[in-house]
């Protein structure tokens, strides 16, 4: 889950959370791994803006204080429209995200 409400406090409101395909999502997570998360939100903006608002809310200056002991963190938002899109075309990567990531948070409404 998301004990410290990092992820759910990066997604906002109205998100599906997926711990994505990984090290940590497969349980094998050493010292240096990254949390790799999907998050399938409603935001109309371009793909670039939306990471750049997860990461900006992920390292917010108010938490420099843990970015040392943070672990590093990849994102990868997308519309569910664009999720739906990407499974109906049969994408592995986005195939193994269902089968080998585990949801770490949903609000609103479901996003497959």
């Amino acid at each position: 889950m998301d004990p410290d409400g990092r992820a759910g406090d990066a997604a906002g409101a109205r998100a599906t959370v997926y711990d994505s395909v990984g090290s940590r999502a497969r349980g094998r997570a050493g010292r240096d791994s990254d949390i790799d998360l999907l998050i399938v939100k409603d935001d109309p903006r371009r793909p670039v803006e939306r990471i750049r608002d997860v990461l900006a809310r992920l390292y917010r200056p108010d938490r420099r204080h843990l970015w040392r002991t943070m672990p590093p963190f990849e994102a990868l938002v997308l519309t569910p429209e664009e999720f739906r899109e990407r499974l109906a075309l049969g994408d592995p990567f986005f195939r193994s995200i269902l089968a080998e990531g585990r949801t770490l948070m949903e609000r609103g409404r479901d996003a497959a």
